[in-house]
């Protein structure tokens, strides 16, 4: 069963990769969110997710600052 469903999702990948424009998929973004994840993506891209997860975070503590008062 399980050997079925990684059969089918590798092919639905390959086919995804062939044909990007006349199959119209979300392939790409997929693998570009796993080589981030892992690692494996360009350092600087990592770093400007970095800097703006601590941005969000920096500003989300100013938000509950501010409606605190």
């Amino acid at each position: 069963m399980l050997g079925t469903a990684v059969l089918f999702l590798s092919l639905f990948i390959m086919t995804a990769k062939a044909y990007p424009d006349t199959f119209p998929n979300r392939v790409d973004t997929w693998i570009s969110r796993i080589d981030s994840f892992t690692g494996k993506g360009d350092a600087n891209t990592i770093i400007k997710l970095n800097e703006q997860k601590l941005q969000s975070q920096q500003v989300g503590w100013l938000a509950k600052v501010l409606v605190k008062v």
